[in-house]
């Protein structure tokens, strides 16, 4: 277990250093590919499914970007891309392909549906999150027009 924290943490590392991040936030990133790594593997060890244990991988490196890009004053897809990279199903996406390369349709529609389950759990805790913050942010907008106007 400590292997796959340390190989998320170095993951996350990398992306941060392919989109050219800045030197200060690379640890916030590093630490987010670890806590959405570490998120997964506690979820799965409470029995969760790998659908629900990486929804709420997702959903919980979402909230720690959100919180961490309003502090910094940032966009939070600077942190959330490289926390959620340990999330990326490369692996079951390779056999994916593999599969179709070789005509394999049993395989192709496993591994495929396997893959885009861990596409659809990572885009939908982003988004509830996401969502959640947006809705926030109007409703603090609406009560401060809504304060002026009086």
């Amino acid at each position: 277990m400590l292997i796959q924290l340390i190989t998320a943490l170095l993951g996350a590392l990398g992306f941060a250093l392919i989109f050219n991040e800045r030197k200060k936030l690379m640890p916030f990133a590093c630490l987010g590919g670890l806590l959405a790594w570490g998120a997964y593997l506690g979820f799965a060890a409470l029995g969760c499914g790998v659908f629900s244990a990486v929804l709420q991988a997702s959903a919980l490196a979402a909230l720690y970007s959100e919180l961490l890009a309003r502090r910094l004053k940032l966009p939070s897809t600077v942190l959330f891309i490289p926390s959620a990279v340990p999330l990326v199903p490369g692996g079951s996406l390779y056999y994916t392909m593999q599969a179709a390369v070789y005509g394999d349709r049993a395989a192709l529609a496993l591994r495929g549906s396997e893959t885009l389950s861990w596409a659809i759990a990572i885009a939908l805790g982003m988004s509830l999150v996401r969502a959640y913050f947006g809705a926030e942010s109007r409703l603090k907008k609406q009560r401060a027009s809504k304060k002026s106007a009086s």
